[in-house]
């Protein structure tokens, strides 16, 4: 019931915040009414926001944390809903068509040249939930594995540690892979479903990865398509293929589930979903959990040699039908063990005695035994469910029976995330021998009766390494020595798993799927050192060389990072809640020890931040979701030397965090401009911030109330492109006069999150944003209608939550969620990477097809005039109060190809040049 109340509020503050959207849509857009609607829709923010950290712990608790994915995804909720409905509707992802720029008939001159994107090598990875050993592999050794938001890869052998991963180019880059197999009967027919449920019901996070359906292959992994009757099929949490009277038949367990606020639903919500036609229709064949008129929802399937089919249970959205077992011979008709269910029920212990998910293990050598790892959770005193190991089950009469036996650690907390991480396997030729993981590996070689741990997640811990948080073990077909285990770091290997103390290896050799919050790029041209802030595997440092394990830097969840731009020696990283590191970056690049600056506990999770490399102070948003610090921002002086804090109080009047802190490159010497951006679309620039900050309010009435992601400044503070990060606004809107005008320029962009924005070098009225589904660029913002067109290549749609550039060369770094790094050195300016002289005027592109720009020195006012060769005035702009180097933008696409003369008047100088108009 107190859920149900919550849920009630929550949905009350949806509808009001629509009431209020419809009324003032009607109505006049003056600021007064938009400050109302800003005031309303903040306080809908801070009602999720206490609502949700009431359910997390403490701020103790969530401090101790090695790293918070729960945060970071809550997060992101927050910067992707759509404001009429609070929910995000990730269904409309799936009408982004990356051809759009081809179907509006846009040319070349409009998209400019295109972008090539080249992947930063990476031996590191993201968590993987799928692993598959190929079946016509002649030595067996090739591996396929899923990453939850980096797509489909193989690695034709594991057992190699120089064999590298490769990606499967059909399947999208972002997609959630969750699971894969192959039909028995034809061994090229495969299958990848896709979506990650485990993180989407009932749990403090909701999904990472919602599923596009499943994918089919016909022949062996060369080509992929996506079946079209699986569209619908929100999470697949297993998929196996049984035959059946000399016929392949599928089964995939669907479940529904939320994807960041929004139910995922497929028709029915749940259940086993079976198909005789490979793949092209499907019938759900489970029976309903009893008392409702919902089907269960399968944690995992596990299919006996002799046939029989077992499915573990979880909790559906109504939190319904968790712990318990089903299994069938013929996949139609259902018998259900419910007995350990009621168990867990009756646990005196009130934070266990709730039902959580179901893992399997059949032993290959033996139908009869049958293994079952149960998860139980509780509430704690806030009214945050969690989950961890409760208990393992054995059968040695193939499930109509089952006994318990012990787990590695009595208090189940070998598997403290039991939601997110569980899994049990059965050695093929020894069915008293099981392995089990949670947060490490543990074996048993007495069927259960004892346990010993055989991996560890950090060394400080013990030896042999494997990352945290297992979630698939899969043996070499014909072995009972080889196995390939899937975690939040990848893939890791073993040759020899009967061993006292098995080894483990990394098997990540380009299996490039971090994923990224943030990066940095070193200011030197052609430099390959880089930095990024990882989901969980903390900050990365790139110098030439793959990046490696050796290569992290600060742990934890690595947030926002900063390269010195004139002392690039000293390198800053972060981790959640405003907790820096300053390192001296030696010669050879030899990193030296950190300097932590661990005294300012605030802001929000991966907290916006921005540094100024010329004062050596850092600037970041202070106000929590909880609402502490409203409305202030955190200063820290000489970061680089004597690291000295101090909160500053704004007065803007603002009640939610600041989304987004940038600091202006066109500061004052020993001072520093901000833009601050907000939650709910407002923004600010803010003068003096080293000293007396006086803070302007220079965002429009009609912004949207959304989230401000990023704000890109052009050749002058006049110039800005401000991008909002949620789905149903308005995205992208342009300034060339500080403030006082504003254009939206979203044109033809599908509806979908814009998390960063650049503008285009060297390319008049040209942008680079970075989007939910890869990299769009533009290069007519000053049109009526802007096309973007997709500009991925080499990279792929996936999710880009930040691009830098470096000023010295044009490259440009983009952080991805789900595919590591990749960089391009695309852009070439030709005369703009030279010094402007006093005495040049600067046109480029030249020839040029219709648009170009100039640059000049001036002197106090700039009197531009463009004529034709026959005398005829055809363009006139005028500027005054302007001082030093000036950039201006033309288009003259009406024109007729032919030469032009430019003359620029400024002060006590004359300049005059010749453009070739093609």
């Amino acid at each position: 019931m107190k859920r149900k109340c919550k849920e009630n509020i929550c949905r009350s503050f949806v509808l009001l915040l629509f009431f209020h959207m419809l009324l003032f849509s009607t109505a006049d857009k003056e600021l007064k009414e938009r400050r109302v609607y800003r005031e309303i829709y903040e306080s809908f923010l801070n009602r999720k926001m206490k609502h949700f950290y009431s359910e997390t712990g403490t701020e103790n608790e969530r401090f101790l944390l090695p790293d918070r994915p729960d945060l970071a995804a809550f997060q992101d909720y927050l910067m992707t809903l759509d404001p009429h409905t609070g929910t995000v509707p990730s269904y409309r992802l799936r009408k982004v068509d990356l051809s759009a720029g081809q179907k509006n008939n846009v040319t070349k001159a409009d998209i400019g040249d295109r972008l090539t994107w080249e992947m930063v090598p990476a031996n590191v990875s993201g968590r993987t939930r799928a692993l598959m050993y190929d079946p016509l592999s002649t030595s067996l050794n090739k591996v396929w594995a899923g990453s939850v938001t980096g797509g489909l890869w193989f690695n034709q052998d594991i057992t190699s540690g120089i064999s590298s991963w490769n990606v499967v180019e059909d399947i999208p880059a972002g997609t959630s892979i969750s699971c894969i197999t192959y039909d028995p009967l034809d061994k090229e027919i495969f299958y990848a479903a896709t979506g990650e449920p485990q993180t989407a019901v009932t749990i403090y996070r909701e999904s990472s990865g919602v599923g596009q359906g499943i994918w089919k292959s016909d022949d062996a992994g060369n080509t992929w398509k996506l079946l079209s009757s699986t569209i619908d099929f929100a999470y697949v949490t297993d998929i196996i293929i049984r035959i059946e009277n000399d016929t392949s038949v599928i089964y995939a367990a669907v479940v529904s589930g939320l994807y960041k606020g929004e139910y995922q639903r497929s028709m029915p919500t749940d259940g086993l979903y079976r198909s005789k036609d490979d793949g092209d229709t499907w019938e759900q064949v489970l029976p309903d959990i009893s008392s409702t008129k919902s089907p269960y929802a399968i944690s995992d399937i596990e299919l006996a040699n002799n046939g029989r089919i077992f499915l573990g249970t979880m909790r559906n959205i109504e939190g319904l039908g968790a712990g318990m077992i089903l299994y069938s011979d013929d996949g139609i008709t259902w018998d259900v063990y419910e007995d350990y269910k009621h168990v867990i029920e009756s646990s005196s212990d009130n934070t266990s005695n709730i039902p959580g998910r179901v893992m399997l293990a059949s032993a290959p050598s033996d139908s009869s035994i049958v293994y079952a790892v149960f998860a139980g959770g509780g509430y704690t005193e806030a009214g945050f469910l969690f989950f961890r190991g409760f208990g393992i089950l054995r059968s040695e009469d193939c499930g109509e029976t089952w006994s318990e036996v012990s787990m590695p650690v009595a208090d189940g907390s070998w598997a403290y995330l039991a939601w997110h991480a569980l899994e049990i396997a059965v050695n093929p030729s020894d069915p008293d021998q099981v392995y089990t993981g949670g947060l490490d590996l543990h074996r048993s070689l007495d069927g259960g009766a004892t346990w010993n741990k055989i991996s560890y997640w950090h060394t400080y811990y013990g030896t042999p390494y494997v990352h945290a948080d297992q979630h698939n073990i899969q043996f070499k077909p014909g072995s009972d020595n080889e196995f390939v285990v899937g975690n939040d770091g990848g893939v890791f290997y073993t040759p020899d798993a009967t061993a006292s103390n098995p080894d483990f290896y990394e098997r990540n050799n380009n299996y490039n799927t971090v994923q990224y919050y943030s990066c940095a790029i070193h200011p030197q041209a052609g430099k390959g050192f880089y930095l990024g802030g990882t989901q969980d595997n903390g900050t990365f440092r790139y110098v030439n060389e793959p990046v490696s394990l050796n290569d992290m830097i600060s742990g934890g969840d690595g947030a926002f990072c900063f390269i010195d731009e004139d002392e690039p020696q000293f390198i800053i990283t972060s981790v959640y809640y405003n907790r820096y590191y300053v390192f001296v970056n030696g010669p050879g690049d030899i990193l030296g020890s950190p300097n932590p600056i661990q005294n300012y506990y605030s802001g929000i999770f991966i907290n916006p931040a921005d540094y100024n490399s010329k004062t050596n102070s850092l600037f970041a948003n202070a106000t929590s979701f909880e609402g502490y610090r409203t409305d202030e921002i955190l200063r820290i002086s000489n970061m680089t030397t004597s690291p000295a804090g101090e909160y500053i109080s704004l007065n803007t009047g603002v009640s939610v965090p600041f989304s987004h802190v940038k600091v202006s490159d066109f500061s004052p010497e020993g001072e520093t401009t901000l833009f601050l951006g907000t939650q709910s679309g407002r923004l600010f620039r803010v003068e003096n911030a080293e000293s007396d900050p006086q803070v302007e309010e220079i965002g429009p009435a009609g912004f949207p109330t959304a989230n401000i992601s990023c704000v890109a400044l052009g050749d002058t503070e006049d110039e800005l492109l401000v991008v909002f990060s949620n789905f149903g606004v308005s995205s992208i809107w342009l300034t060339t006069d500080g403030g006082l005008n504003w254009k939206e320029v979203e044109g033809n962009l599908p509806d979908m999150p814009v998390r960063w924005a650049l503008f285009y070098p060297g390319e008049p009225n040209g942008a680079i944003i970075a989007t939910e589904k890869g990299i769009w660029t533009t290069t007519n913002l000053d049109q009526q209608t802007v096309f973007w067109s997709p500009d991925q290549d080499g990279m792929g749609d996936v999710r880009v939550d930040m691009i830098r550039l470096r000023k010295s060369d044009y490259a440009i770094l983009a952080a991805t969620h789900g595919r590591g790094f990749s960089v391009t050195h695309s852009i070439t300016l030709g005369k703009k990477t030279e010094i402007l002289k006093d005495n040049t005027l600067d046109i480029w592109p030249n020839p040029a097809d219709d648009q170009f720009a100039i640059r000049f020195i001036a002197e106090g006012f700039a009197d531009v005039m463009i004529y034709s060769m026959s005398g005829k005035q055809i363009a006139h702009k005028y500027q005054k109060n302007s001082y030093g180097e000036l950039k201006m933008n033309f288009n003259l696409e009406n024109q007729p190809s032919g030469i032009y003369l430019i003359t620029v008047s400024t002060g006590m100088r004359k300049y005059t040049g010749k453009l070739i108009l093609r």
